[in-house]
């Protein structure tokens, strides 16, 4: 069953818990790293899976969310960093 909002919660949940992991961009992805070391390697690899997922649905879709955030405030525009992919 798809729960209404289900997907923004569960994205901001993921945001947060990200933001806890650490004081700077370099701590977190380290502190998230090696968590994942310390896992048997099948949940090793169905992290891994999980992750190429979310981040191939995120890249199609944050241009089209900015969109709708841009039809929604007009006056406020988003922009998108055409060269780096997600940014």
């Amino acid at each position: 069953m798809i729960f209404p909002n289900g997907f923004w919660l569960g994205l901001y949940t993921l945001a947060e818990t990200h933001d806890d992991e650490g004081p700077s961009p370099t701590k977190r992805i380290g502190n998230i790293v090696n968590q994942l070391r310390e896992l048997p390697p099948p949940a090793q690899r169905e992290f891994l899976f999980a992750l190429e997922r979310v981040a191939d649905a995120l890249r199609i879709l944050r241009p089209l969310v900015v969109a709708v955030v841009n039809e929604a405030e007009p006056k406020v525009r988003v922009r998108i960093a055409r060269n780096q992919g997600v940014a």
